[in-house]
């Protein structure tokens, strides 16, 4: 069976929707030669902050798109917190962590979540995480709804101090919702800032018990700052 290839993918859908190249690039916000090239194969596939402008141009999801890119497994369209992160180690990219030596492999087959569980201090390893953004809260820092972040529960990355007072964390504000992630401030007297946009510019005051019940770790790094 003759493998489709990512290409040929775009193609097929805008042709189904009826869509001129030029209509696709207009509303991608890339040029037309560009797009034209992407979809005969003759680039490679775009950077995830590409894709995204093409997932709006073909009027899709950012899931679909990354989907068909190989970015997202196909049996990821659901996310399952209770889901281990896949250790295929046949492709790997690198990912330098923000304000660290450390380089992180992410196989290419990752797992992303929407949801985090509460992060356990005690924890004998720090664990890795992709989470997928659930809100615009964040917008003003080039975080919108639907990147895809990495969150570390490393406890030496994830405590506050006089240097680092302020962090983005991974926060579960609602018992029953999507992790979203938050600007956070430490203030004294361990009370928490905590930002949630241009939407409610007042913050939200928390006392260090209430915040660990929310913590569940720090952004590390973005999906589209990854050169795939």
């Amino acid at each position: 069976m003759v493998k489709v290839t990512f290409g040929e993918q775009l193609k097929r859908i805008r042709t189904q929707k009826r869509y001129s190249v030029r209509k696709v690039a207009l509303f991608s916000g890339i040029s037309s030669s560009y797009y034209s090239q992407v979809e005969n194969n003759k680039r490679q596939i775009p950077k995830p902050e590409t894709l995204r402008k093409i997932a709006k141009g073909l009027n899709i999801t950012t899931n679909e798109i990354f989907t068909l890119a190989g970015l997202i497994p196909n049996n990821s369209d659901t996310f399952d917190s209770n889901d281990n992160l896949t250790t295929d180690k046949a492709t790997v990219h690198e990912l330098q962590l923000l304000n660290s030596s450390i380089r992180l492999q992410i196989p290419a087959s990752r797992r992303v979540y929407s949801r985090l569980p509460h992060l356990d201090f005690a924890a004998a390893q720090p664990q890795y995480f992709w989470l997928k953004v659930a809100d615009n809260a964040l917008i003003t820092e080039g975080i919108t709804m639907d990147s895809l972040v990495v969150i570390s529960t490393d406890t030496a990355i994830c405590n506050f101090s006089d240097q680092h007072r302020s962090k983005l964390v991974a926060l579960n504000l609602d018992s029953r919702g999507d992790t979203v992630i938050r600007r956070v401030i430490w203030g004294s007297d361990h009370q928490y800032f905590i930002l949630n946009g241009p939407a409610d510019p007042e913050p939200v005051i928390l006392e260090k018990t209430a915040f660990d019940k929310l913590f569940a770790g720090v952004v590390v790094n973005l999906h589209r700052e990854i050169d795939v």
